[in-house]
């Protein structure tokens, strides 16, 4: 999310940790649940035993039944194939796909265990404090190759910020802007995608940057390698948030496949339907 002029006036908390000794009071990184076989229907063949998996297409209709019609219809034309997805979206780490939001709040003392400086890597960073999860690095870094590739330049201006950094942040938007216009454009402590140490602003974080090239850029490649737009326009309804051209989430390759070609492009429509069928995802896919 935005926090305007901290960037640029060089805020930096004395004494916030950024790397917290806590346990994260979160689930733990989870793949399929092996929910085995269930389901399934065995035919005998003389001494061949042929086991046919269960029409996974009733179950999609009722867990989409509450999606748009569009979305709905994509899923239930590729029964198949978007479960293959959901296998490999929910193999990755639950993290990645966690619903942070205004209803969903990470614990105060969360703090993911494998920051790394972005100062040791090969990437241009608007300030030399900045940190991102290990586990986000690889498909980062071949991003901001493939761009160069293209003659693009992606500037990093915000990565990781802790539960006391964003509670500052948050504060210093209500005093310029007024509660109201801050609650568009800033996220109270705890229910900001920054502190899960997977998020990136990048370049001047302001509208204008949706037409540099940067921002054309990532709007169109950034779903190629696990990154997506938290905040797109016309769907502030839904996000809780202005239009934020600047501000990309990493959710895994899979993730980000499943919401280019089934969800329309809307992260939070997708978080919220993993968040909201998790158990039932895990069976299904489990058959």
């Amino acid at each position: 999310m935005r926090y305007r002029s901290l960037i640029w006036t060089g805020l930096f908390l004395s004494g916030v940790t950024l790397i917290g000794s806590c346990t994260p009071a979160l689930p733990r990184d989870a793949g399929t649940s092996g929910a085995g076989t269930s389901g399934a229907a065995a035919v005998q063949s003389g001494s061949v035993r042929v086991v046919q998996a269960s029409n996974p297409g009733p179950r999609l209709e009722s867990l989409t039944s509450s999606l748009p019609a569009s979305v709905r219809g994509r899923i239930l034309a590729q029964p198949t194939q978007f479960i293959e997805l959901l296998r490999k979206v929910l193999a990755e780490p639950r993290i990645f796909t966690e619903l942070v939001d205004k209803e969903h709040a990470l614990p105060a003392d969360y703090a993911p265990a494998d920051l790394i400086r972005l100062r040791d890597y090969n990437v241009t960073i608007n300030r030399t404090d900045l940190e991102l999860r290990k586990a986000v690095m690889g498909d980062l870094m071949r991003m901001v190759r493939a761009a160069r590739v293209d003659h693009v330049e992606l500037a990093l201006s915000s990565t990781y910020r802790s539960y006391s950094y964003q509670k500052t942040v948050f504060a210093q938007n209500v005093a310029e802007l007024g509660l109201k216009e801050a609650e568009r454009e800033s996220a109270r402590p705890g229910t900001s995608q920054h502190q899960l140490g997977t998020t990136i602003d990048f370049g001047s974080i302001t509208p204008a940057f949706a037409d540099t090239a940067a921002g054309r850029w990532l709007a169109a490649h950034a779903w190629q390698f696990g990154f997506t737009m938290s905040y797109p326009p016309g769907y502030e309804k839904l996000t809780g948030y202005m239009y934020e051209p600047w501000h990309f989430r990493y959710i895994g390759l899979p993730a980000a496949r499943m919401e280019h070609d089934y969800f329309e492009g809307i992260q939070q429509r997708l978080l919220v339907f993993l968040h909201e069928n998790r158990a039932a995802l895990d069976r299904l896919a489990g058959s």
